[in-house]
Order: structure tokens, then C-alpha cells, then sequence
């Protein structure tokens, strides 16, 4: 669905009426898999969704080659919702379950994101990002 979309909207005027399947498409794909995925992102080759379910992609987002995302995972604007406010993603970066990408930040190459993670700030190359430690709290 999202090929066919950069394929109707980036070619000649010819491809202009793929667009219409495109749109019916992406429709499907939101409510029956709840994947929110736009042809205005730019995601590069071998982009690989793990598991389906509740996952949201900026619709000016960059995201580089062989990069994975898994489920409950957003990549959004942290207040502003424009082309120059979408978050950069390098290339071989790892997204896990329920993580979020907030604002204009650039994800470095080789980057991992854990589950649950909340990223607001730049992530240089070859990092790990992990949510806060759980805590065990005693009662009584």
C-alpha cells in the first residue's frame, strides 16, 4: 500500500489515478491491521513491520534502510505537526513494542530502541535506549 502510494504520487501525471487505490488501501490497512503509514514518508528498503497493531508513522517521517518496528510503536510529532517537525531515522535501527519517537530527533545508525521507551532527544550512532528500571515497592 505505502509503495503504491510514493509510486502514484512521485512519477508522471499518468500515475495520478493509483492514487485512488491507494486511498481505499490505506483505509483498510488502518482499520483492519491498525497501521497508520503515509506515502508522504520517506522509508527506505527492507523496512520490516514485526507485528501488527496500533502502530502510527508521522506522515513526513524519514526512516532509513533495514529498519524494524513492532507493535503499539509511534513515530510523531511531539506538538507541532509539519515536514520540518518529523522525526530521522538512520539506517538498521531497531524499534520495540510500545516505544515512542516524539518530535524533530534524529535516531542515529545501529540504534536500539527497547519496549516502552520514550525518545525526545537525539540518539547518536551505535546506541541502546531502554525505558526506566522497574521498581519493586513494598506494601505493608
Amino acid at each position: 500500500m505505502y509503495r503504491l502510494g510514493r509510486w502514484a504520487m512521485t512519477g508522471p501525471v499518468y500515475r495520478r489515478p493509483a492514487l485512488l487505490l491507494y486511498h481505499m488501501l490505506h483505509v483498510f490497512v488502518r482499520n483492519v491491521y491498525g497501521i497508520e503509514l503515509y506515502k508522504d514518508a520517506v522509508i527506505g528498503r527492507r523496512f520490516l513491520i514485526g507485528h501488527q497493531g496500533s502502530i502510527v508513522i508521522h506522515q513526513y517521517c524519514r526512516i532509513g534502510d533495514d529498519c524494524m518496528i513492532r507493535q503499539g510503536a509511534t513515530i510523531g510529532a511531539a506538538d507541532v505537526f509539519g515536514p520540518d517537525d518529523a522525526p530521522e531515522l538512520g539506517n538498521n535501527v531497531e524499534i520495540g513494542a510500545g516505544a515512542m519517537i516524539m518530535g524533530k530527533v534524529r535516531i542515529g545508525n545501529n540504534v536500539k530502541i527497547g519496549p516502552n521507551a520514550v525518545v525526545s532527544t537525539d540518539v547518536p550512532d551505535n546506541s541502546t535506549v531502554f525505558a526506566p528500571q522497574s521498581r519493586i515497592i513494598s506494601w505493608g
